[in-house]
């Protein structure tokens, strides 16, 4: 019944809005490494190539962006699935289930298992990992068990070369493994195994790309650096619900002290984002977090329950006073959803325009805050308009900038006045507007309030 209704209310309109650059990079850079293409963008990408950008071009192969988006649908449910386990694992059969609906009700979940981006996948395999490694206590047989560390490490390993984030649950992880185990079999099967494959993988993938790679990692944009308290009002949006259930699983007398290593194995991506200050991905992010305190939060409603039960004797206000909560959470976490998928602007009335107005070979010039918003271009207009070209003009000087203009000489230019502030100030506009005409202005509504993009077409006569 849960899986059921995570399969409707996550395959639910798939195909929503135009597709997000994230998804468009991962979807062109994967088809570049299966045709064994030139791949320009691999280098800079911060992950493997070989997983998330591979299995969202599979998927749109098989089915467009619905197919692509298909697979966070799969490692969403599959994480449902692995918490489920967890929950099951660390204290009953009845958290576990409750473990997967709050899952399963949370906003940031349902949002990015209907992504083709990188963030669900990493999270899957997260918590898969720390599913084996609670499956290695159990087992008697030493052989068996290091074959559930050993197994948690691949997982581990997989989730960082996926989403580097993740790569700060490492030295949390590897501590409780030393602590639950005897020190042979902790270096042995888990410590020896992830730490030989990050090498190999930073020594074979990293390494020759390093300068490219430490400019996307080291040099967010301007306007993602924020301070201490932006940041922790960005972070309490998400995780302020999280946290607040999770806090009454402390006070869970025979639990407690289990609640506490699960929200303690939750804060690396919170001490992450504080100590650089870097608020990228911030509402992608907080999804490994989550998959911590996913089961403190059911042991933590469940406790609830018991607290505000405890003096009345019937049967039914325990599962009442649960189902109230959870149905708070619900309600919370499809705001959340809305909210996230509106986040950014649908550019589906621009791209609609260049295919009615635009040419099969014209050349397009745009200007957004995202350094690779031209891959969403060249995704979405490659079936009407392939042999297009489409220009990004954030990745220059200003000066760089007109002379790529006048280089170039493109059909259209597409201004994101938002941000184009940044981009084209006073005289640079100016100039544009002296070889090109307004074509085309809308006014896109988002999550943080109205995007004005104005699309100029290049005078006939220039």
């Amino acid at each position: 019944m849960i899986m059921a209704y995570g399969l409707i209310v996550i395959g639910w309109n798939l195909g929503h809005g135009c597709p997000l650059h994230d998804e468009s990079v991962n979807i062109l850079m994967g088809r570049e490494v299966l045709t064994g293409q030139s791949c320009p963008l691999c280098e800079k990408n911060t992950g493997s190539v070989l997983v998330c950008p591979v299995l969202s071009a599979i998927g749109d192969e098989l089915g467009g962006m619905p197919g692509a988006r298909s697979m966070g649908a799969v490692f969403g449910l599959g994480l449902t699935t692995v918490l489920y386990l967890i929950g099951r694992t660390l204290f009953s059969d009845k958290l576990g289930l409750l473990s997967a609906m709050i899952f399963l009700f949370t906003g940031t979940t349902l949002y990015l298992s209907k992504e083709a981006t990188c963030d669900m996948v990493a999270a899957f395999f997260l918590g898969l990992s720390f599913l084996l490694i609670l499956r290695s206590e159990k087992q008697q047989s030493v052989s068996v068990s290091g074959l559930y560390l050993f197994s948690g490490a691949v997982s581990l390993f997989v989730a960082s070369v996926t989403r580097y984030t993740v790569a700060a649950f490492i030295l949390p992880i590897v501590i409780y493994i030393f602590w639950k185990h005897t020190l042979p079999r902790a270096i042995f099967y888990f410590l020896l195994p992830i730490s030989v494959f990050l090498f190999a993988y930073v020594y074979f993938a990293v390494l020759p790309s390093w300068d490219s790679v430490m400019e996307v990692v080291t040099n967010p944009y301007g306007e993602e650096f924020l301070n201490s308290t932006d940041l922790a009002n960005r972070m309490f949006r998400w995780l302020g619900m999280p946290y607040l259930l999770s806090v009454f699983a402390l006070f869970h007398e025979e639990k407690k002290g289990t609640a506490f290593l699960l929200i303690a194995l939750s804060t690396p991506f919170v001490i992450l984002h504080i100590l650089s200050g870097d608020g990228r991905a911030l509402d992608k992010d907080v999804i490994f977090s989550i998959v911590f305190l996913i089961p403190a939060m059911a042991l933590g409603v469940d406790h609830m329950g018991s607290l505000f039960s405890s003096n009345i004797s019937s049967s039914w206000v325990k599962p009442f006073f649960i189902s109230a909560v959870l149905i708070i959470v619900w309600a919370f976490g499809i705001y959340e959803l809305r909210w996230l998928e509106k986040q950014h602007p649908d550019l589906t009335p621009v791209i609609s325009f260049l295919e009615l107005k635009g040419f099969n070979g014209m050349t397009v010039a745009i200007d957004s805050e995202y350094r690779y918003t031209d891959y969403i271009y060249r995704y979405s207009l490659e079936k009407t308009h392939p042999a297009s070209r489409f220009i990004s003009l954030n990745r220059s000087s200003r000066k760089g900038k007109e002379q790529l203009l006048q280089e170039e000489k493109p059909d259209f230019v597409v201004y994101d006045e938002r941000h184009g502030g940044k981009t084209f100030r006073g005289s640079l506009l100016h100039d544009i507007e002296k070889d090109f005409s307004l074509k085309r202005e809308f006014d896109i509504p988002f999550s943080f309030g109205v995007q004005n993009v104005k699309i100029f077409g290049r005078r006939k006569n220039v």
